[in-house]
């Protein structure tokens, strides 16, 4: 190979890296929550939680239990069930992992 063909093949290389054919295909990314919602965005449960909590009825029928059985539980269990923020991700609070399990 001389120098004037190595140096036309360097001059494609260099014109396809530009415009983009070298780079291999990017992958589809994968998500743990699809991004265009999130619960903080929406925040379904806090809205529901701050409205049921003030009508003593309601969270009974609701949760089968009175509130303050409820906030007795939820303070005996909220250290076992209370996840560290990543990142990646802010966990489900503690109040709706037990609206969960009880649900």
């Amino acid at each position: 190979m001389d120098y004037d063909h190595y140096m036309q093949v360097m001059k494609v290389i260099q014109v396809a890296n530009y415009f983009g054919y070298l780079n291999p295909p990017k992958r589809d990314r994968w998500y743990w929550i699809h991004p265009y919602k999130t619960r903080e965005e929406t925040g379904r449960f806090l809205n529901f939680y701050e409205k049921i909590i003030l009508n003593s009825d309601n969270f009974f029928t609701y949760y089968r239990k009175s509130i303050a059985s409820f906030d007795e539980l939820m303070m005996k269990i909220r250290p076992y069930i209370t996840k560290q923020e990543t990142t990646f991700r802010s966990p489900i609070c503690a109040e709706e992992r037990l609206t969960l399990t009880i649900r």
